[in-house]
Formats: C-alpha cells, structure tokens, sequence
C-alpha cells in the first residue's frame, strides 16, 4: 500500500463525524463513523479495498491478497463484503444477530432496532449490518469489524 494512501485514508478516518457513538439519540445518523476502527485493518490485509457510500449507509469490500475488489460481485475465499444500512424502524421492529453459511461464505446479519426506543416512529431509525466473508478472510479485520458490531450492540444494551 502506498504511503500517500495509507496517510489519506487516516486522515479520512479522523475526519468523519465522531459524535454520533457520544449522542444516543443520534447514534445511526452516521454509520460510517460506527465503524471508523476497522477501516484500516481492512485496508491494509486486502489487495484493492473499495468502501462506497450509498444512500443510506456504506458498502466496505475486500478481495484478499491477490485480487482487487470489485464493488459488487461475488465474494472470494479471501475477501469479506461489508454493507451497512440505515432502515426506518418499521423495517427492523427486534434486535437479531444471526450467522449462517451460504456455501463456503459466512454471512452475519445484525439488525438493531431504533435507538433509543420511544422515538417517534417517523423519526426513529434502524441499522442493518451484513457481513459476508469468505473461509481465508483476513483475522485481523473480521475482528475490527467484530468489535464495532460489539460497541454498538454494548451502546444500545443488547446482548
């Protein structure tokens, strides 16, 4: 990875809002700030890194050592797909966090309902998390990723 690259994409990540983790009430305005520490692990341990803001929420995919990433596609043995997305409380009424295979992909889907409850229902916001990832998936990042799922289930108090 080029310097040059490396220092831009540090100085992104300490640019982006950072108050969303310290105002409950606003905490799924700024997904891509719930996820500031694990861009970097994932950076740097997967060839050609692509993060893509959409709409309402931001894809992060990785394809591993040997491959650049594709910004959609299918996910290989090496890489991971991160999508997280913003959804109107109707949309995710329970909190869920479930893990399933899909071949030789493992998918885990984490839905936390709007926070924190009592909102407005016009108002009130959700948060989806699905993270796919292939058998040789990079450690390292699959654990930074693991730790801002584990930060935001600690924030809004579910287990």
């Amino acid at each position: 990875m080029k310097p040059r690259f490396l220092l831009s994409l540090i100085i992104a990540a300490c640019l982006l809002p950072i108050g969303a983790e310290d105002r409950p009430e606003s905490l799924f305005d700024s997904p891509v700030a719930l996820f500031k520490e694990c861009y970097v692990p994932v950076m740097e341990h997967n060839f050609g890194a692509v993060l893509c803001n959409t709409n309402r929420g931001f894809i992060l995919r990785g394809a591993g050592t040997h491959e650049r990433a594709e910004p959609s596609g299918p996910v290989p043995d090496e890489g991971l797909d991160l999508n997280v997305a913003v959804r109107d409380a109707t949309e995710i009424p329970v909190f869920e966090d479930k893990t399933e295979k899909e071949g030789e992909l493992t998918v885990r889907t984490v839905r936390f309902p709007a926070f924190p409850p009592g909102q407005k229902i016009e108002k009130a916001q959700g948060l989806s998390v699905t993270l796919t990832y292939g058998p040789n998936a990079d450690k390292e990042a699959l654990a930074a990723i693991g730790k801002c799922i584990d930060a935001i289930k600690k924030t809004t108090g579910q287990k």
